[in-house]
């Protein structure tokens, strides 16, 4: 699993005890945006990237929609509330990380990853007893990646709102 998190938010409400209500409404606008922003990012930029590639038996269309009336990867993204100030993006569907991290000699060759994705990613590399190697389109993590600056910036935006 890709994941955010800000470590510390409890400590942060406590210097707000006055404003706890605001500033958890603050702080959960923050993560509602960035999950919101994360989750069309990683939309656009799968949508974006799998139009050039030749995935096997895979192609925009199933991306987008299944003929059995189901969504396709793309239309698998979700964006769920876990708890207050939690939001989870993900997708369900089980060839996901292969189009994610690549597969074989490809694994990490296509996107920036963190030490917890390269941890994930690892599992994709395969043993080299298949030479199946897909170049991967990280979408997710991309998404996350680019994403993270602009949470932190949120949500000493929305707090500052409240002090104000």
């Amino acid at each position: 699993m890709i994941g955010l998190e800000i470590i510390g938010t409890e400590e942060l409400l406590k210097g707000f005890e006055n404003y706890k209500v605001e500033a958890e409404k603050a702080i959960n606008k923050a993560v509602s945006d960035t999950s919101f922003n994360i989750e069309t990012d990683a939309k656009n930029r799968l949508l974006n990237s799998v139009e050039g590639h030749s995935y096997p038996k895979l192609n925009v269309k199933t991306h987008q929609q299944t003929g059995h009336g189901g969504a396709g990867l793309l239309g698998s993204i979700y964006n769920r509330v876990v708890q207050s100030m939690e939001k989870v993006v993900g997708t369900n569907k089980s060839y996901a990380p292969y189009i994610e991290f690549g597969t074989g000699d490809l694994v990490f060759t296509n996107s920036e990853f963190d030490e917890d994705a390269r941890e994930t990613a690892s599992q994709y590399k395969g043993k080299g007893i298949r030479k199946v190697n897909i170049r991967g389109t990280s979408y997710l993590n991309y998404a996350a990646v680019h994403n993270r600056k602009k949470l932190v910036e949120r949500i000493k935006e929305n707090l500052n709102k409240i002090v104000k």
